[in-house]
């Protein structure tokens, strides 16, 4: 079966298609729309979507943050983060805004993974 790219995944494909990078990576937002304005490149996974469902090969080799991702239920995030790290990314990382911001790296350049 054919997975399907998460919302948003058209856009990034034609400009990649296009010969064009990310420039600050991918934005990926978890049940909720991304803003209207970012430096990242949005994706987002809604609610009725399963995460394994989806086809996260955009992730590849690039710069991957997760917003908010303390105000995802854990399970959910643990099963996008799965999703999008068998993907491949350069680095995945989960931006934190509680108790203070700060960021979490689920997988580093040098690809280990926590």
């Amino acid at each position: 079966m054919k997975k399907r790219l998460p919302a948003y995944g058209q856009a990034l494909r034609k400009a990649l298609d296009d010969g064009r990078e990310p420039l600050h990576g991918i934005g990926v937002w978890i049940d909720r729309a991304p803003p209207e304005h970012s430096i990242l490149v949005p994706l987002a996974v809604f609610r009725d979507t399963e995460p394994e469902c989806l086809d996260w090969s955009l992730c590849c080799g690039r710069d991957v943050l997760i917003p908010h991702a303390d105000s995802v239920a854990e399970p959910r995030l643990k099963a996008v983060c799965h999703a999008i790290r068998d993907a491949g990314p350069r680095r995945l990382i989960l931006s934190v805004d509680h108790p203070f911001p700060h960021f979490e790296f689920v997988v580093s350049v040098n690809g280990g993974k926590q």
